[in-house]
């Protein structure tokens, strides 16, 4: 194993090394991508894939929740596919001229319009993509009875998602990449496992897993107001702050380069 990822695993036993990837594939219940045979509900949405609901929250952890937001978030949940979601919440126009592609290009441009841009903690540093991450498998692993018994039944192995084009979440085409799901997926089995040693029901992990994504996204929030500057206490009246939302109401630019929040670009999004 690579040695970040030793690092990681440390203190956790593991055995020898198990790579998946595919969700058509062996251990496919460990992809994102998977579908799940019944939606994996939060706040009482369905969501199809734990893709869908990862990248729902590049949006649902924004402060200012405006109804362009929550519409624009619905569309990531209810995308026809993970890949479909991923395109949506990073808002990236391009692709082929397939019919679905340009569907999906018109409905980022419209919402993209209307002001509504991903949180820019997102961008801030990775950290934030793998609390994410972290919750979402937890509630995951907690809901859907066949990915629950597959992550156990890998042990005590190391797990390593073996993407050939991701070096964060995968190990990357050289085999030396960050494999942060593959670790993350080591964490919550081990988690699990001791959850059930200790007698406690996975209904309750599960209820815990909704409640700690709950207020994870509501830290959030709170962190975001203490970013506003001085200009931007009258949101959204603001051109734009730290949110990365623009707003149709104002054309004004702060004429400090120290103050002026970062715009956020969306191509830069994991």
């Amino acid at each position: 194993v690579h040695g970040d990822c030793a690092n990681w695993y440390s203190g956790i036993t593991c055995s020898f090394m198990t790579k998946f990837f595919a969700p058509n594939q062996p251990l496919g219940e460990l992809s994102n991508f998977f579908p799940l045979s019944s939606p994996l509900v939060f706040n009482g949405k369905p969501f199809a894939t734990s893709e869908h609901l990862y990248q729902s929250l590049k949006y649902a952890i924004l402060l200012n929740q405006t109804p362009a937001t929550t519409a624009f978030v619905n569309h990531i949940r209810l995308a026809k596919t993970p890949n479909m979601s991923k395109i949506l919440a990073n808002q990236r126009i391009s692709g082929p001229p397939f019919a679905w592609r340009i569907a999906v290009n018109a409905t980022i441009t419209t919402f993209v319009d209307r002001g509504v841009r991903p949180c820019a903690l997102w961008l801030s540093s990775d950290t934030i993509k793998i609390e994410a991450m972290r919750h979402v498998l937890r509630l995951k692993f907690s809901s859907n009875q066949s990915c629950h018994t597959v992550l156990l039944s890998t042990g005590t192995q190391f797990l390593i998602e073996a993407s050939p084009t991701d070096s964060f979440w995968g190990c990357g085409k050289d085999g030396r990449g960050m494999n942060m799901l593959g670790k993350l997926l080591v964490e919550v089995r081990k988690d699990i496992q001791d959850h059930i040693e200790r007698g406690e029901s996975i209904a309750l992990y599960r209820d815990q897993a909704h409640t700690g994504l709950n207020e994870w996204i509501a830290q959030h929030r709170i962190r975001q107001r203490t970013l506003y500057e001085p200009s931007d206490a009258a949101f959204p009246n603001s051109k734009r702050n730290l949110l990365g939302v623009s707003s149709p109401h104002s054309h004004a630019t702060t004429s400090s380069p120290a103050k002026r929040a970062r715009v956020v670009d969306p191509l830069e999004i994991e």
